[in-house]
């Protein structure tokens, strides 16, 4: 991700925060005038959702810092790091929603319908602003495509909201205000696994999911100097950044013989597959025979 992708995602980050911001007070205070659970849980959610958009603001704009002697690739994987601690405050407030639930499930409380649904009219609206303005900035960077994806599911639970509004003001089946609050946590839990796995997949150096490595290693075998490919490793550096190490095994040839073959690699590696970083360590067949017969 270029310095100015991280620009214009923190921008639409920062939009997130003041309109997140302010749905959750609102969202808390009708919710326990309401002496509803399921607004005072999602507005307990949205909180988490403020901090978790103000944490990966944090991390786009920390992501940004040159690398150093220390950090030699950078601070891309800030955002990362975002995600995987997002994720854990996930299923935090997941447990919190189950266990709130569980006991208005036991006993159930009247809930006034009414202010119920017009809560549920205006999260959609917040939460629909927030991802249309996600939609682009999240293509390529796991932390904005978990809030992406996130805040998506959230619209979709302030329609199950908007089905118990409806209910609570033409009925008295209370009961309907916990079980939307556990299909939220439901949600919100589904989300957090996704989230959670991606990032700990990048975090683990874990092939990127849309690569195949067995289709990189037969992209380069496919090169006429190429004898062999081994050690060969992908990774996921930070958002939109891919990187391969590998040895080469090539027939006897001069050290400068292999610059043509480096730059087809790097081409080919880049156009085919997004990788973007690749060092190649060179072993010629005589080399191997050397080491075959020590």
């Amino acid at each position: 991700m270029h310095k100015h992708e991280y620009g214009r995602s923190r921008r639409s980050i920062l939009q997130g925060i003041i309109v997140n911001g302010l749905f959750t007070v609102v969202e808390l205070v009708v919710g326990i005038f309401a002496n509803s659970l399921a607004l005072v849980s999602d507005a307990a959610h949205d909180f988490t959702d403020t901090l978790i958009l103000v944490f990966s603001w944090w991390a786009t704009r920390f992501a940004e810092t040159p690398s150093d002697n220390q950090r030699t690739w950078g601070y891309h994987r800030a955002t990362i790091l975002a995600a995987f601690v997002n994720g854990i405050g996930l299923v935090l407030i997941t447990l919190f929603i189950f266990y709130r639930a569980y006991g208005r499930i036991l006993s159930p409380e009247p809930v006034e319908g009414t202010y119920v649904l017009a809560v549920a009219i205006i999260g959609i609206v917040a939460n629909g602003y927030i991802v249309w303005r996600l939609r682009r900035a999240s293509r390529h960077d796991v932390n904005l495509k978990s809030i992406y994806w996130h805040m998506s599911e959230d619209a979709l639970g302030w329609g199950g909201v908007l089905v118990a509004g409806i209910v609570m003001t033409l009925t008295d089946f209370y009961l309907i205000d916990p079980l939307i609050s556990i299909v939220i946590g439901l949600i919100v839990l589904s989300g957090a696994y996704s989230v959670l796995k991606e990032a700990a997949d990048i975090l683990l150096e874990s092939v990127p999911s849309h690569i195949d490595i067995e289709d990189v290693r037969a992209a380069m075998l496919a090169h006429n100097d190429i004898r062999d490919v081994h050690d060969l490793h992908v990774w996921v550096i930070g958002p939109g950044h891919y990187a391969l190490s590998a040895h080469v095994r090539v027939a006897e040839m001069r050290v400068r013989d292999t610059d043509p073959i480096v730059r087809d690699m790097q081409e080919m590696l880049r156009k085919r597959f997004g990788i973007t970083h690749v060092t190649i360590a060179f072993e010629t067949e005589q080399c191997l025979c050397d080491n075959l017969e020590h």
